[in-house]
Order: structure tokens, then sequence, then C-alpha cells
């Protein structure tokens, strides 16, 4: 999940400015975070998972490639490491 984290932060996508791009990437990322601490089973899990990959490749494919403005791997690694918690919460096996 990490080489995907700085490489979506390398390509950055939307608006002119670099600065503004990660800005746009890191709000989708905090939305895609928001989505997975809100599922409540594993569908859920499975549906937000694949959004995130469609939206990467979309990040991927018309990003320009521009490096990303200081502390915007930090902040995007923040958001990712919530967004794993909250799947590994859903996905943890039942206790016995």
């Amino acid at each position: 999940m990490r080489g995907l984290l700085a490489l979506l932060l390398l390509v950055g996508c939307g608006p002119s400015s670099s600065k503004e791009r990660h800005v746009d990437v890191q709000a989708s990322l905090e939305g895609f975070a928001t989505k997975m601490c809100a599922c409540t089973d594993k569908l859920c899990v499975v549906a937000v998972t694949e959004d995130l990959a469609k939206w990467s490749k979309q990040v991927v494919l018309h990003g320009t490639g521009d490096p990303p403005p200081q502390g915007a791997i930090e902040k995007s690694a923040e958001i990712m490491k919530r967004y794993n918690a909250c799947m590994a919460a859903i996905l943890k096996p039942p206790k016995p």
C-alpha cells in the first residue's frame, strides 16, 4: 500500500498547481478512509477497495508526475493508516 501511496502522490491530478493536485489527492484518500471506516461488513470493504483501485488507476493515467509538496507523503500515509485500520477491523477473524 505504501508504494501505491507514493505513486499516487508523485503523479497527482486535478487543478493546475502541484499543491492543489496533491490536496485533491489527499481529499480523495480521506473520502476513501471515511467510507472504509463506515463499513460494517466484508462486502462494503470489497466495494470501497475496488473503488480506490479504480480511482488510483485514473490518477496514474491522468497525473502530471509533479513531485509532492513538503509533508504530502506523511499526511497521505496517516490517512491510509486510518483506512487500513478500519479495513483490518472488519476483516479480522471472529473470536471463538
